[in-house]
């Protein structure tokens, strides 16, 4: 299965908390101007676009199922406090700026094995594995300040079940 999405949000930003600064609307340097910190263009978190694909191979006579979901997130730019300050008519001002958050991919997997105990009935175990190349996903910033992190490395998930 490919899948393909293109998203927009008009919401500017997920958090819940306003900083000082924000509360005050004070003055920021922007793109070399002197704006006010409500007239900085809103940051969106959405990934303008994400393609997936997702394969799925059943191997029927060892009861074993291999899944691959493959995705690749979309750049997008960010407003930050870059954490420096410029002296404008006396007066101490944070200087934001733009900042690009790359392309993230992604490849999980699952692979279940299955034992047959009676009429559509099975014991299963599936093995999952999130981020299977262990890439490192930067995002540039949380929240108004130049401060990077990092989506979550890879993960292992056991599962043992009996399904009827």
């Amino acid at each position: 299965m490919l899948d393909w999405s293109h998203s927009e949000d008009a919401y500017g930003t997920y958090e819940s908390s306003i900083s000082l600064e924000e509360l005050n609307d004070a003055d920021v340097i922007y793109d070399g101007k002197r704006v006010n910190f409500t007239e900085l263009p809103p940051n969106d978190y959405n990934r303008p676009w994400t393609v997936r694909l997702s394969t799925i191979t059943e191997i029927p006579e060892w009861n074993l199922t291999v899944s691959n979901f493959f995705r690749l997130r979309g750049a997008y730019e960010q407003i930050i406090d870059t954490g420096r300050t410029e002296e404008v008519d006396g007066e101490s001002l944070d200087v934001y700026d733009t900042a690009r958050v790359d392309g993230a991919p992604t490849w999980d997997m699952r692979v279940k094995w299955e034992i047959p105990t009676a009429k559509d009935q099975a014991l299963f175990v599936a093995v999952d594995v999130t981020n299977v190349t262990d890439e490192v996903n930067e995002i540039v910033s949380s929240g108004s300040t130049a401060k990077t992190t990092y989506e979550i490395g890879r993960q292992y998930w056991l599962e043992v079940g009996y399904r009827f």
